[in-house]
C-alpha cells in the first residue's frame, strides 16, 4: 500500500465518505475509479520514495561533514595520505618530486599522496597571501592594533612612542591567526615533537622580523610594524649610511630620506603647539613650561666612499622643553618679569 492509498483510506473513514457515496454516488462512480486510477499511475509514490532517499544522503553528508559521525572526515583522509598505495613507487621518480608542490594542478596528479599534499601546500599558501594582504590596511574597529601606515607627513612622536614589538605581534596574533601560527611553528626548534623556546632569542621578535620584510615587499609604505620606528632607531644611533641601506633592502627598515622626512614633520608639528600653547599662557599672564637652550659643539666621524674616516666639527643649538606641573596659577605671574 502506498501512503497516498493509506492516506485516502483514513480521509475515507475520518469523514465518514461511506454515506456521501449510498446518496450521490451512483453517476460519479465510474469517474471516481478513473481518478483513483489516475492518481496512483501518475508516479507520486515514486517521487516521494526519490525524495526520502536524497533527504537520506543530505542528512548523512551533512552528519559526516559536521563530525556528528564515529568516523570523521580527516580519519578517512589520513589514512588514505598514509597508505603504502598512495605513495610513488620507484619507476614513478618523476612525480615523487612534486610532492607539496605550488604549480601542480593536483587533479593531474595520479599518486593519492602526492595530490592531497600539493592540495594542502596551495590552500596553505593562498591562506597566507590572503593574510598578508589584510595586514596591509588598518582595521577601523580595532584602535589597539599597530597601525599599518605611518605617513611621513602627519606621524606623530607618540606614533612612534606607542610603537613595542608585543603590540605589533598582538596584532598578527588577532588578525592573521594562521599566519602567526605557522611562523611560530617554524621558529621554534622541537625536541620529542615538543617546541623548545629559546631564552636569547625571543621567537617573537624572529617573527616581527621575518613577517615585515614580506609586508613591505606587497606595499613599501606598510612601515608602521618595524620600519618607520627601526629607520628611526638608525638615526639616533647614527647608524652607518651603509647600515642603513641594507636593512632597506632587506625590509627591515624605512629609507633614511623617509626617516628624515618624518622626523622634520614631527619637528615642526610640534614647534607649532609650543608656540600656541606658549601664546595662549602669555595671554592669561601664566606660566607653564620653562625652555633650557644651550650651545652644542661634537666631533663626528664623516665616512667618505664608505672607506675613509674623517672629523668634522658639528655645531648648532639645543633646546629642552621643561612643563611646570602641579603648581598654583598665581606663583608667578609673568608681568612681574616683562619691561
Amino acid at each position: 500500500m502506498t501512503l497516498h492509498q493509506y492516506n485516502a483510506q483514513a480521509m475515507y473513514s475520518q469523514n465518514d465518505t461511506i454515506s456521501f457515496m449510498m446518496a450521490l454516488f451512483e453517476e460519479d462512480h465510474a469517474f471516481i475509479r478513473w481518478e483513483a486510477c489516475r492518481i496512483d499511475a501518475g508516479g507520486l509514490e515514486k517521487e516521494r520514495r526519490k525524495a526520502q532517499v536524497k533527504f537520506r544522503e543530505r542528512s548523512s553528508i551533512s552528519h559526516f561533514l559536521q563530525g556528528r559521525n564515529k568516523v570523521k572526515a580527516v580519519d578517512i583522509v589520513n589514512r588514505i595520505f598514509h597508505h603504502r598505495s598512495s605513495y610513488p613507487t620507484y619507476h614513478h621518480q618523476d612525480e615523487r618530486s612534486k610532492s607539496y608542490s605550488l604549480t601542480e594542478d593536483p587533479t593531474s596528479l595520479s599518486f593519492a599522496r602526492v595530490a592531497i599534499s600539493s592540495w594542502i601546500a596551495q590552500i596553505s599558501a593562498a591562506r597566507a597571501h590572503r593574510n598578508i594582504t589584510t595586514l596591509l590596511k588598518d582595521d577601523p574597529d580595532h584602535p589597539e592594533d599597530a597601525p599599518a601606515r605611518l605617513p611621513s607627513n602627519s606621524v606623530t612622536w607618540q606614533d612612534i612612542n606607542s610603537w613595542s614589538p608585543e603590540r605589533v605581534i598582538k596584532t598578527y596574533q588577532r588578525r592573521t591567526p594562521f599566519l602567526y601560527g605557522f611562523f611560530k611553528y617554524l621558529s621554534l626548534p622541537r625536541k620529542g615533537g615538543e617546541p623548545v623556546e629559546r631564552k636569547n632569542r625571543p621567537f617573537d621578535i624572529r617573527i616581527l622580523a621575518s613577517l615585515n620584510p614580506l609586508i613591505i615587499g606587497h606595499n613599501k609604505l606598510v612601515n608602521g610594524y618595524l620600519s618607520l620606528p627601526f629607520a628611526m632607531h638608525q638615526f639616533s644611533i647614527q647608524a652607518h649610511i651603509n647600515e642603513k641601506r641594507l636593512t632597506s633592502v632587506m625590509g627591515l627598515s624605512s629609507h633614511d630620506t623617509t626617516a628624515r622626512r618624518s622626523l622634520i614633520s614631527m619637528t615642526e608639528a610640534d614647534q607649532d603647539l609650543m608656540r600656541q600653547s606658549t601664546a595662549e599662557e602669555t595671554s592669561k599672564g601664566e606660566v607653564r613650561k620653562c625652555y633650557v637652550l644651550d650651545n652644542l659643539q661634537r666631533q663626528d666621524d664623516l665616512y667618505e666612499g664608505g672607506l675613509l674616516r674623517v672629523k668634522k666639527m658639528k655645531c648648532g643649538t639645543t633646546g629642552t622643553e621643561i612643563n611646570i606641573e602641579d603648581g598654583d596659577p598665581n606663583s608667578f605671574r609673568l608681568s612681574d618679569h616683562l619691561q
